[in-house]
This record gives structure tokens, sequence and C-alpha cells, in this order.
């Protein structure tokens, strides 16, 4: 099996070590020449070099950049939006998979409380289903809330389901 990896990660090393944008990218023209090493070339490159030489003060959107291009994961998105939160950005520019990955403990107590909230809505809209499903949803709901600290929440629940234990 084959692999863009070895070429990827020349690439990622050059701009962890801050080398001159030109030592990563350069033209179509200049890559067609004999003994050049291996650069960036195309429309894409000359974006990003614009992009790039914009934002010369913040390295780290560099690095989120390079890093989201040939390190593309989940696992990494959800590393930058943590580094999004410690640095003091607005919730908004978090991606939407933030709330499913890890969560810095500023937000924990905020999203696993609309999920338990959520759950409990649902319940409400799903009424013809069975009482088995909802009974069960309720408990995880209530397990929620117990977790969270919302102990008249939690007990709410759990007289709702005749559970006076």
């Amino acid at each position: 099996m084959w692999s863009l990896s070895p070429f990827t990660e020349i690439f990622f090393l050059k701009i962890l070590t801050e080398e001159p944008p030109h030592m990563i990218m350069e033209t179509p023209e200049q890559a067609m020449k004999n003994k050049t090493s291996l650069h960036l070339t195309g429309n894409m490159s000359k974006q990003l070099l614009a992009q790039l030489s914009e934002r010369k003060n913040n390295d780290w959107i560099k690095l989120r950049w390079f890093s989201e291009l040939f390190c593309s994961s989940y696992r990494l998105e959800n590393l930058w939006d943590l580094v999004c939160v410690i640095r003091g950005q607005r919730e908004s520019s978090l991606s939407k998979s933030y709330k499913h990955g890890i969560l810095h403990r500023k937000h924990l107590t905020k999203y696993k409380t609309s999920n338990a909230q959520e759950i409990e809505h649902s319940i409400v809209y799903k009424s013809g289903t069975g009482y088995r499903q909802n009974e069960k949803s309720l408990l995880r709901a209530a397990e929620l809330h117990l977790k969270l600290g919302n102990m008249k929440r939690h007990c709410e629940i759990l007289v709702q389901l005749n559970q006076w234990e």
C-alpha cells in the first residue's frame, strides 16, 4: 500500500521549523527545473501563501492550516478547538463536532446539561412510542443530571418514573 505521508511530513516539518515560504512553495515553472527539492505548487499554494503573508503575527493559525492540510483527522480538529477555547476565542469559531469530542472544562457542564435536556424534550415529542424506551431515556437523562450535580432535576425525573428510592 502506498502513501503520501513521507512527502507531506517533509512539508509539515519545514513549516514547524518556520522555514520561509519560498522554501516550501514555488511556481510550477520553478518546480519543473532540474534538481529542485519538493515544493508545493499551483493555485492552492498561491492562495495559502497570500493568506500566510497577511497574517504574519499569527503563527498558531499557520500551524492550524498546515496541520489540517497534512494531517486531516477529527481528533486534530478537536485539538484545535481546544486551542481556540484556551486562547479565548468565541464559541461560534468552534467546529460542529466539538461537543462530541474532548471538551474544555468550562464547556463540559453546559454541553452535558444541554444533552440531558434534549433527551427529556425528545420524550415529550415521542409520547406515542413505547413506555420502556421513554423510561430508559428518562433514566439516562436523570443519570446525566446526577453526574452534573443537579440533584433537584435528578429527583424530579425519578419521581416522574415512580422510583422513590
